[in-house]
This record gives C-alpha cells, structure tokens and sequence, in this order.
C-alpha cells in the first residue's frame, strides 16, 4: 500500500455498493410484512423481535400496493411491474421515484405537494404504506485529505445489509408515535398532545387528522430510520485499518442516509410567494408521527441473543477491508488542481439560481421583524415609567432594529450582486428602494463593491480600510511638509457622477442613487413636520447610525486577521485575494439576521452570485478542496475588532511567515510548494503587524549620520 497518497481511489470506490448473493429461484418478493406497533421508546433500545404474520390476527395484512379503491381517481397510473436488480435486494425500486414525487438535491428526502394525498386518507394510508416497503439507503463516507490534496474518497453502501434473501425473515415495521413522546403532532412545536383517542389506529387515524387540518401550509412525514448498526464499532475499524498505513492526513469518516424521510405537503393555496410569508408567521403543521423502522439487527451490538438480518458487522467488515486496501494501491491521488472552474465545478448547480420569491420572503421577514419592535416599543413606551421608555426608546429599540435593518442592508446588496433574482430589473429595483430607504447610494456602491470584489486585497487597487504600509511610508513622510496637496476626498465620492470611482457609462446610474437619497430624505423630513423630529431620532436615526456601525464593522473583519495576507500588484491574483477572507460566526442573531454575510462570507468572495439561502451548501462543497486555504475565526465577534484594532496596524513583507503560512501560491509542488513559490514572487505576500510602524530607514540613517 502507498503510506503516502491514501488507501483507495475516488475512481476505484466511488458508489460502492455490496454485492449479494443469489436469491435462487425466487421471481420476486412475497408480500412484506408490516406490523404497526405502537412506540415505547427510541427503536434503538428495543429488542426487535421477528413475529410471524400468521399468528397476529389484530395486527394489518400483508400489504403488497395500494387498492384501486383507496385512491384518487386523480393519481397517475403506474404503467410499469416492479423492478428488481441483479446481485441487489428483492425490492420494487420504483418506490424510490414514485409519481409526483421529486428528491432532493442531497438525496434524503421525496417531496410531493400532490392535491388527492392531502384530501384523502385511505389515499395518504397506502402510499405510506407501500414507500415503507423499501429501506433507507444507509452509507460509509470515508474521506482523506492534506491541505488541498485529496487523497481518498470512498462510498459504501449499505442497504443490502438491512434486506435479507429470504422475506420472511424480514424485520422491518411501521412504527407510531408513542404516548409519552415528544413528537410534531400537527403543531409548529414537538409536543405530547394531542394523543390518539380509544379505538383510533394509529397510521390511518393520523392521516385522518392531517386530511382534515385546515393550516395553511401542513406537511406529513415518513421517516425510515436504521436500527441498531454499530456506527462506533464500524468507524473504528476503518480508522485502525488507516492508522496502519501511517497515512497523516485528516480523516473523516461519516454515515449519510439516502432516502430517509419521504414528505407530503398540501399545494399552495395561492402561490408559493404567499406560501413563503405565510409560514414567516403561522409555522407549519407538521405531522412526524410515523417512521419506518429497518434493523440491521433485533438488538443493539453485545446485547445477548442478538441476530442480525444479514450478517453481524465483523462479518461484514472481514468481507470489505481487504477491497478497501486493495483500492488504496490503485490510487492516484494527488495534487488536486485549484482554480475558479474546480471550485465551481464542486458546487451544486442549483446554488447559482437564485430565486426571487424566496429572496423577497427573506425581505418581508425583515420588514416584518422591524415593524414588530417598532409596535413593541410604542406600547411599553405608552404603559411603562419614563424611565423605562428611554431605555426603550433609545437604546433597546434602536440596537435591535438596527440589525434588522441591517439585514435588509445585505439583501439589498445581493440584489447588487444578482443573488437576489435571475431578473436583473426585478433585483435593481429592490435594491434601489431598499438601499436609498437606508441612505445608501445603491447604483454608486454597487459599482465600488464590485471593484473591490473584483481585487480583493491588492494593495494598489482595492481601497477598502486601507491600512499603512512601510514600503510607502517614506513617501508619506517626505510629502507631509509638502504645500501642494492632491485633488482630494471629493474626487472619490459616492455621489459624484463623474467621480474617478465609475466609468462614464455609468453617469446616470449615479445621478438616479443621488435622487433616491434626496427623496428619502425628503420623506424624513416630512415624517419630521408630522410625527415630530424626536420621534423620527429614535424610530428612524439612531437605528440607521447602528446599520452604518455595522456594515463598517462587518466589512472591516472580512479581510482583517493576522493570519490574513495583503499583496502586492505583482503577486496578486483573483484566488490569492479571495482567499485572504475569513469566516466569523457572529452568534445566531447576528448570522441569521444578517443573512450568513459574516459566517459564510469565503464563498460569497469567491462566488458573490451565490445567495445566500444557498451559501452553506456550497461552502460544504468547497471546504475539502480548499482544505487550509480556507480561514475561519472562532474568536467572539466583538473579542475579534479588538484584535484586528490591536494586532493589524500595518503592513509589511515577511518571506518567512509566508512559506510557513497557508497562503495559496497558485499551483501544486513539493518542497514546500517550491518556498511558496519563492515566498510568493519575491516577498510580494505582506503581513499584519502590531504597534506602532518603525520610521522610515532613511529618517533613522539622516539622525546617525547627525549623531556622527
């Protein structure tokens, strides 16, 4: 085996999935037996006893599909039998894709919004029944990795371990909810109530109560969950089998299911928009009240008299650890080439798209969430003391909207971005109002921002916070007695059209920021002559003063750390200065608010027409190419601006802390990528310092030569 590049090839094991042996002569599976049995606890501490049909006459028949007769005349006809696979489990792999059904992007859940499973019980009862006829698809992801080297990637499959050749040695069950449960009855919460009354039967009556639900939005679920597998005893044997090859990257290893949960919703009654903002508000009902129970075995691993469905992990594990070791000598991993197209490459399609219903619900939820302290304050300024309502109005009041305000800042400035909507016009105009509601020039930013995206981190060129730099300190030093000043402030203003900022296309664009902030202001000042300027200072003002504290605050920490670089224009690139971004987490109000612009703020450098909603999907895709490359802060948010005001004051080259770094220098090579391709051409990397910049050398040499 190669102790150095891994174990197994991606190529080599990408879906693994076990082979089993033949079935014999069997032609099909007789009909899987279900016994509904009422829940007493977490299935993985129960003894998963095999009954035999025959002998339980309370208990439902077999079921082998739906009657004609329990469904809606509206539901599409299957046209074809079931289909088996040879050298898989006997099952009706149909119920994986049934009609109007759609998976989702990760593959753990079916979805469908079908009208007749929403409106009929015995409908919504059998289709239950019979997605429960198949298991979940339980998997070992194996993955290893050094920096950006990607080693391994191995995906085994273990489904054929929950379905045995024989079907009446089957296991499986439908499960419900027990009565001391927490568990989704129909509300927005888990809960205990209600519970199911004297002579109602389990699955059929909680479709029942979910066909007569008149919430707006209302989802049942089917889980199918894998009972009793030893997922401990499993990781540690991989991880030993590892250990021996002395392999010294870092290894993950997890256990994704497929196809776990299938669920149903009711159609919008309007459209998905109205969907969206009624959910913001009422929550959904949700019905998890049933779950497909698949052991691997009828007792958890150790416990006495145990017997598995197939074979016992041990048994499983002498099978596959040799064709894993096998795979390893075949690999061919490698230097994993990084660029633009590789990261993108990695990152789901559908992250790309935004969608303009679900970005303006985002927008509704904010205005909503402003609106809210806004009646909240007015009423405990109307029954609390005076006191109080000064500290309500003009402290709480204008902290918390000032985030929420915040938010609707951000998603303006994806609609600046085109993470908003694929129409241009549609996001422009959102942007516009919502940016001039907040005293920011939007077509005027929108066009700086994208320079400063466009060179991140070039000292030359990106000018965002730009800090001092001790290669150009003595010219500053020499022209300080200077008379002659340059052109000044006013020649990069945000409200100038013909400021050096734009482009000469760009002129009315400019023009219209400039009347949208003069209407806003205009607005201001009349809410003044109506409602009294106090009122607009606490309401309107001092809030608008905590956004800008926090789009300042917020921007300066995504490029300011001491493990973050600057570069010169030599030895800057698109990637080097993306890369030079650091993820924080803010807490859970500031990171959901402020819509993950400060936790997942990488991938938006890198792809800013990601929104959003879909940004930690991808950041999940990048992360194992990036490997080291990718930064991220766990320091308190407000522990990190002391930091970055303490320890980053300015800035200078340091060839050894750059090959020591994990700063990306453009393509693989060993030797520690080459000095990080000699210290990133010529000490072109520049770091943060602490204290005060040393004066100039050629000031320091005049005063020796004095002192001579």
């Amino acid at each position: 085996m190669d102790q150095q590049s891994g174990i197994i090839s991606e190529k080599a094991a990408q879906a693994v999935i076990p082979p089993r042996r033949p079935v014999g002569q069997q032609a099909g599976p007789s009909s899987p037996r279900f016994v509904e049995l009422p829940g007493d606890g977490p299935e993985s501490a129960r003894a998963l006893i095999p009954v035999p049909v025959q002998q339980h006459q309370h208990q439902p028949p077999p079921y082998s599909g739906p009657s004609s007769s329990a469904i809606d005349s509206r539901r599409p006809a299957a046209t074809k039998g079931p289909q088996y696979y040879p050298g898989l489990p006997v099952l009706d792999y149909r119920q994986y894709s049934p009609p109007m059904f759609e998976l989702s992007a990760d593959s753990t859940v079916i979805h469908s919004r079908a009208t007749y499973l929403s409106e009929n019980a015995k409908a919504l009862s059998s289709l239950i029944r019979t997605l429960a006829t198949v298991p979940p698809k339980p998997q070992i992801l194996i993955h290893g990795s050094r920096n950006r080297r990607v080693d391994f990637s191995v995906r085994l499959n273990l489904m054929s371990l929950l379905v045995p050749d024989n079907p009446n040695d089957r296991m499986d069950y439908l499960r419900c909810v027990a009565k001391d449960e927490m568990a989704y009855r129909g509300g927005n919460e888990p809960s205990l109530k209600p519970e199911l009354g004297p002579g109602e039967d389990g699955l059929d009556a909680w479709c029942a109560r979910y066909v007569r639900d008149q919430s707006s939005v209302k989802v049942f679920t089917l889980e199918r969950v894998v009972a009793n597998l030893d997922h401990n005893w499993i990781e540690g044997q991989i991880r030993s089998l590892i250990a021996v090859t002395n392999y010294k990257g870092l290894v993950t290893v997890q256990f994704p299911v497929t196809h776990a949960k299938a669920t149903i919703q009711n159609p919008d009654k309007v459209n998905k928009f109205f969907t969206s903002v009624t959910t913001l508000f009422s929550g959904k009902a949700k019905y998890e009240v049933i779950k497909a129970v698949w052991p691997f075995a009828n007792a958890k691993n150790g416990e006495h008299g145990r017997k598995c469905i197939v074979q016992s992990e041990k048994v499983w594990w002498e099978e596959w650890k040799d064709p894993i070791v096998t795979g390893g000598e075949l690999t061919t991993a490698g230097d994993v080439k990084l660029d633009i197209k590789t990261l993108r490459e990695r990152i789901p399609a559908h992250c790309f798209r935004p969608s303009t219903l679900r970005s303006m619900s985002f927008v509704v939820r904010d205005l909503a969430v402003f609106i809210g302290l806004l009646y909240l304050t007015l009423h405990v300024e109307k029954t609390a003391n005076v006191y109080v309502s000064f500290l309500a109005r003009y402290v709480a009041y204008p902290y918390a909207a000032g985030i929420a305000m915040t938010g609707l800042w951000v998603l303006a400035h994806e609609a600046g971005h085109g993470a908003f909507s694929t129409n241009k016009t549609v996001a422009d105009t959102i942007g516009f109002i919502i940016h001039s509601t907040l005293m920011s020039p939007y077509f005027a930013w929108r066009s700086s921002h994208a320079r400063h995206h466009q060179f991140a981190n070039n000292v030359s060129i990106d000018l965002n916070y730009g800090v001092k730099h001790s290669r150009f300190y003595i010219c500053q030093h020499d022209s300080k007695s200077s008379p002659k000043k340059s052109r000044g402030w006013w020649d990069n203003s945000h409200f100038m059209p013909n400021s050096s900022l734009f482009r000469a296309d760009e002129f009315w664009d400019i023009v219209l920021s400039d009347v949208g902030l003069l209407a806003m202001i205009g607005v201001v000042y009349n809410l003044g002559l109506l409602y009294g300027f106090k009122t607009v200072l606490w309401t309107y003002i001092i809030p608008l003063m905590w956004v800008n504290h926090w789009i300042v605050m917020i921007t300066y920490l995504h490029h300011t750390h001491t493990s973050l670089p600057k570069y010169t224009p030599e030895s800057w690139t698109y990637l080097r200065g993306a890369l030079a971004t650091v993820d924080r987490d803010p807490g859970f109000i500031m990171r959901h608010m402020t819509h993950h612009i400060i936790d997942l703020h990488v991938v938006h450098h890198l792809f800013p027409r990601v929104p959003h909603y879909h940004a930690q999907e991808a950041t999940n895709a990048m992360k194992p190419l990036l490997g080291d490359y990718y930064h991220t802060d766990k320091t308190s948010y407000w522990g990190a601006l002391w930091n970055a005001f303490t320890k980053c004051q300015w800035i200078e080259p340091d060839p050894e802390k750059t090959v020591k770094a994990n700063v990306y220098s453009g393509k693989g090579a060993d030797a520690r990528e080459a000095a990080r391709r000699k210290a990133i051409d010529e000490q072109g990397v520049l770091w943060y310092r602490s204290g005060r910049m040393p004066p100039p050398l050629v000031k320091m040499r005049s005063s020796e030569n004095l002192t001579v």
